[in-house]
């Protein structure tokens, strides 16, 4: 890419805010080069014991499965659905938050008809949708559609689906079969490539969101909004519904039996009740009668009913679509006030919310005042708090001071106003729902909370004993008294505090109210600025005319002070008795009045009438059009899965852009500094693969004058790779990585499997200036004309561009960069399992959290050799799966990080004998002693060549762990795993661990008996003292690949003794090993040499129909110290016809 092109292609730059990486992994077949030099070997670079997977549904009907390593880096791979082989994915890591977005849904997601949420790991792991369950989700459909909808209209593979009138959408689920379905009837294409460009759902059918769940988010806090005023003025509520959307109202509580007049379940859970311990206490703040404490913990209008609406289940979460129900069904009821402790991640009103559209709309409709909370992640707003006629509640401390968690402004997408008000939010003491624990209990019928949550229910209680006093207002009158006689608290701004700390004593007190805030939003950049004119009405709703003098306090919150001001149309003004006057707000930013501006505006009377509007407005700083276009290399205008980012490489923010039908796009950006790629798709020729073009400009900067950038793909240059051994191309990641300008900030992004059959770069440019950049390709190539199961030679590599793009794109691997590994992958269950069984191997560069993982298939009880990238910054981690018949998991070994030198030459066995149990030699989990408490990991399952491990799994392992203190049972449990309490003083220990695996696929170490002992006292303070534990490691040169020694043949043994990783060696005293060929029935010393801590000797497994076919072994250990070791491991090894 490159500003405005003259005939020499380029560039102008972006840096990045983040760290950026975007990578294109493609799964491709064709004609490699020839293949691998020479060899390195690889030297061990402190791997982790193992990763964790998991799996995640897409609506596309594909899932994605996300890796998870001990260091903290992640790993996604897109599983393609049932018909969607080869279908490619998009993959992003901003800052360690993962996204994986199918290619065909990319246009759409883009085009703002998918939610984001659909493809975001995060939030689909918060959804509990791990390794199953159904995907929930809301098709919403144009205008009020759903109360037209019948069953045909529902889209196929939508299951439980019901309607939620209010927004006109259908919410349902969809398993992974179902998905499949419905993606199909979304997007009417039978398979995903013609779907790649489609920026419409078909169906009539809007958009789909993901069905998010929703979480939860009184002596003092009462007569601090000044109830007990409005109360003595004969207002308490009474004959006001006030609906609490929450966790469910415990019926039996004495503060709130009698205000309860109404329940409905909308969650899973059996009943309408509250077992979770929040929908109570925010009931009993409402309306609350203090009867458990003989009057004293009243709620706020204990006259008021309650409508009880269970939307959040037993655990504290809830779908939206539970909660737009409750909504529906509340304003249906007649609730006045409806209370919604509650809320999700920030909110956007830019990007469109179910649960934001039902709020407003339903408001509209009824009249209903939503009182909501503005969150607790001293963050943006939340939704559904961001609505427009929402009365959004920040919480203050008993002394008024905004409580730390309190969520706040401006709004994200229009930088608007909110939240609107506030109200005590800590500490609040309210009913404990009986059964719960749920914060700290005072009592057995009352609970200590805080939370803006603590916060809603005081000002929807405030509301209450308004719309008592004036039955005939709307909700949005309600909204307007309350928020005009808030106290506004001088040490914060508008933005954190709205109007101000609710006082009802005030609002039922004087008649004279403001028609909300006054919010400025964004105002844009312009030479000079537009004028922003606001209109505030003034009503009075006394039988007597009221004075008022006006004044504004209005300035920048940060930056200095600003030149501009707020101007007022009258600084005094007449409201006729019943009447209403408007005022008109005038704010005209300067140059150099750029940032945020907050302030209010108050009227006061002779009489000591206050009415205050809050003011808040954020001045745009001065930017400059960044135009784009693209084309792909059929001379085309780039579109549908094509698309380009821009980055700030100062203020971490990222924007994702998509060309429009004639390949262009724009962004208004502030001066800065910044980075840009594009990604553009050249449909193939005749239905062929698709090819990717990638264009970055790691270095943009932007100042005052318009930048044009032409991403152009017939200018890029194919990536190639010339092996010096004939081969296919099976796999291609390609990933751009930019940091920000402290390094510390990334995006990583990548298109996943499948991608294309060519990927093209954009070479030259000069190096970046700021931060850091490369530009790598991960290949993965296999002996030409076999299948990566039936290669005898394959190659994994990774090639790295740093601080700028070169102009030689055709890489060689040969010794000086590559390593050769003998990889031997061993049959655990023998001949009858020696079969094709998956790998994943990771590659993993030093940046980021994501790594990147490449699946591939290889066969157990074979042999090949592998040609491996030889770099100290990139590092290797497999994976190999054992599975059954079926396809089902069943075991898997693990290796760690490793790193490889230039030339080297490594055996790498799988699955290898002797595999037992054994300590970690990596330094990862180290056992340890720090004061009286003991940690020891030891995996149940690692091979010979103590590379790979596992622990035990399955219905079909059986561990069990104990440890002994001189003598007396400490600890006992599944496995030798965590931590153990324990005493001072010095004392002998003894840890046992026995494994067993009963499956007919593994008939190797079927049963091992471990036992170490060891002497251990308190370390001095802050000393993490090492465990000083022996561990047994074995070498069987002789074993074939099948996992057979030769019967009736000597079978040559090493075992040898040692620490764990970093642990000082052993000085071994006694070293004996014992063989049996009956099962471990009777043993016979196997005879051999001393070298130090290792016994060498042979073995001659009898002849075939002696024994019982297998090879037991026993070792028995001791070191001067005292400590000691004894291991049996029945069926180490099978013997077998030569």
């Amino acid at each position: 890419m490159r500003p405005s092109r003259p005939p020499s292609r380029r560039r102008i730059r972006l840096g990045a805010l983040l760290a950026a990486a975007l990578a294109v992994t493609t799964v491709m077949q064709g004609g490699g080069a020839a293949g691998a030099g020479p060899a390195p070997a690889g030297t061990p670079a402190a791997p982790p014991a193992g990763a964790r997977s998991h799996t995640l549904p897409l609506i596309t009907g594909d899932t994605v499965r996300v890796w998870q390593l001990p260091g903290g880096k992640r790993g996604a791979v897109l599983e393609p659905g049932p018909g969607r082989a080869g279908t490619q994915a998009i993959t992003t890591d901003r800052n360690g938050s993962l996204s994986v977005v199918p290619l065909d849904a990319w246009a759409l997601l883009q085009s703002g008809r998918l939610d984001t949420a659909l493809f975001d790991i995060d939030t689909l792991e918060a959804q509990g949708l791990r390794n199953g369950g159904e995907l929930p989700l809301i098709v919403d459909y144009p205008s009020s559609g759903a109360r037209s909808l019948t069953a045909a209209t529902v889209p196929e593979g939508l299951e439980n689906s019901h309607r939620l009138e209010s927004i006109g959408a259908i919410a349902g689920t969809a398993d992974r079969a179902g998905a499949v379905d419905l993606w199909k009837d979304l997007t009417a294409e039978s398979g995903p490539a013609a779907a790649t460009a489609r920026t419409t759902l078909s169906g009539g059918v809007s958009r789909v969101w993901l069905d998010r769940m929703v979480k939860a988010s009184l002596d003092r806090s009462v007569p601090q909004i000044g109830a007990p005023e409005a109360w003595q003025a004969g207002y308490d509520g009474k004959g006001v519904k006030v609906a609490v959307l929450d966790t469910g109202v415990d019926p039996t509580h004495p503060d709130v039996k009698d205000a309860l007049v109404e329940s409905r379940n909308f969650t899973p859970d059996a009943d309408a009740v509250d077992h979770y311990g929040h929908g109570t206490h925010v009931a009993a703040t409402v309306a609350g009668s203090g009867a458990a404490s003989g009057g004293r913990l009243k709620g706020v209008a204990p006259g008021a009913q309650i409508l009880n609406g269970k939307v959040l289940a037993d655990r504290g979460g809830g779908q939206a679509s539970w909660i737009i129900e409750g909504m529906e069904w509340a304003a249906a009821s007649g609730a006045d006030i409806i209370s919604m402790s509650l809320g999700g991640p920030a909110g956007r009103v830019d990007a469109g919310d179910p649960m934001v559209e039902a709020v407003d709309r339903i408001s509209k409709d009824s009249g209903t005042l939503f009182v909501i909370a503005s969150g607790n992640d001293s963050g943006a707003v939340s939704t559904p708090g961001v609505a427009d006629s929402a009365l959004t509640v920040g919480a203050v401390d008993k002394q008024d001071v905004l409580a730390a968690f309190s969520n706040f402004g401006p709004r994200l997408g229009d930088s608007a106003l909110k939240p609107d008000i506030t109200a005590p939010g800590v500490g609040i003491v309210a009913a404990r729902a009986a059964g719960t624990s749920l914060g700290t209990l005072v009592g057995d019928q009352y609970t200590t909370l805080s939370g803006t949550s603590m916060a809603t229910p005081h000002v929807a209680g405030a509301a209450a004993l308004l719309a008592q006093q004036h039955p005939d207002w709307t909700g949005q009158q309600l909204k307007a008294a309350l928020m005009s006689s808030a106290e506004p608290s001088s040490a914060v701004t508008a933005w954190k505090q709205g109007a101000g700390r609710a006082d009802v004593a005030r609002a039922v007190r004087q008649n004279v109210t403001v028609d909300g805030n006054v919010s400025f939003g964004l105002l844009p950049f312009a030479r000079p600025y537009a004028k922003a004119e606001r209109t505030l009405t003034y009503r009075n709703q006394g039988d007597g005319p009221v004075t008022l003098d006006l004044s504004a306090d209005f300035a920048r919150t940060s930056g200095g002070a600003g030149k501009a001001g707020l101007v007022l149309s009258a600084d005094r003004i007449e409201i006729p008795a019943g009447g209403a006057t408007d005022v008109t707000a005038s704010f005209a930013p300067q140059s150099g009045d750029q940032g945020s501006w907050a302030g209010r505006i108050t009227a006061t009377a002779a009489d000591g009438v206050r009415v205050t509007a809050a003011v808040g407005g954020v001045v745009q700083t001065p930017i400059s059009r960044l135009s784009v276009t693209g084309t792909d290399r059929a001379g085309a205008p780039a579109a549908g899965a094509s698309g380009w980012l821009v980055m700030n490489l100062d203020t971490d923010s990222v924007e994702y852009r998509s060309f429009d039908a004639e390949g262009r796009d724009h962004q208004d950006l502030p001066a800065g500094r910044y980075s840009v790629w594009s990604w553009i798709v050249t449909p193939g020729k005749d239905g062929g693969a698709p090819s990717l073009s990638l264009d970055p400009v790691p270095d943009l900067t932007v100042g005052e004058d318009p930048i044009s950038l032409d991403f152009d793909a017939r200018d890029d240059v194919r990536l190639s790779v010339v092996t010096p051994r004939s081969t296919d191309r099976r796999e291609l990641t390609v990933g751009v990585f930019r940091t920000d300008s402290s390094g510390q900030r990334f995006l990583t992004q990548y298109f996943g499997a499948g991608a294309a059959s060519d990927v093209y770069v954009q070479p030259g440019g000069t190096a970046v200036s700021v931060g850091n950049f490369e530009l790598t390709s991960q290949w993965f190539l296999t002996e030409a004309g076999k299948s990566p199961a039936d290669a005898s030679y394959t190659y994994d590599l990774m090639f790295a561009e740093k601080r700028k793009v070169g102009q030689d794109l055709s890489y060689r691997p040969d010794s000086t960069n590559t390593a050769t590994v003998r990889a031997r992958y061993f049959a655990p269950g023998g001949p009858e399992t020696a079969k094709v069984e998956h790998q994943s191997r990771m590659l993993m560069r030093p940046y980021g959290t994501y790594i990147n993982i490449s699946g591939r298939m290889v066969t157990l009880g074979k042999e090949r050799t592998e040609y491996l990238t030889a770099d100290r910054l990139v590092s290797f981690q497999d994976k190999v799966t054992v599975s059954g018949a079926d396809g089902s998991y069943r075991t898997s070994a693990y290796d760690g990080n490793r790193s490889y030198t230039p030339g080297a030459k490594e055996d790498m066995d799988y699955f290898g004998p002797v595999v037992r149990p054994a300590l970690d030699t990596t330094g990862t989990y180290q056992p340890y002693r720090l004061k009286d408490t003991l940690a020891v990991h030891v995996p149940e399952w690692v091979d010979g060549s103590d590379q790979h491990r596992t622990r035990a799994v399955g219905a079909y392992d059986r561990t069990a762990g104990r440890i002994y203190r001189n003598g007396e049972l400490l600890r006992s449990g599944a496995g030798i795993w965590g931590l153990t309490a324990t005493t001072p003083e010095k004392a002998s220990y003894r840890m046992e661990l026995d494994v067993d695996r009963t499956a007919s696929w593994w008939t190797r170490s079927t049963s091992t008996r471990t036992a170490w002992t060891f002497v251990s006292e308190r370390p001095a303070d802050g000393v993490k003292a090492g465990i000083p534990l022996l561990s047994a490691d074995y070498s069987l040169p002789s074993v074939r690949m099948d996992g057979t020694v030769p019967e009736g043949h000597a079978v040559p043994f090493t075992v040898g003794m040692r620490r764990p990783a970093g642990a000082p060696e052993p000085t071994v005293g006694e070293l004996t090993v014992e063989v049996s060929y009956d099962g471990g029935t009777t043993w016979t010393a196997a005879p051999g040499e001393r070298d130090g801590n290792r016994l060498t000797g042979a073995i001659t497994p009898p002849k075939e129909g002696l024994g019982d076919g297998f090879v037991a072994l026993r070792v028995k250990a001791a070191d001067t110290e005292g400590n000691a070791f004894e291991q049996t491991v029945l069926r180490a090894v099978q013997y077998a016809a030569k």
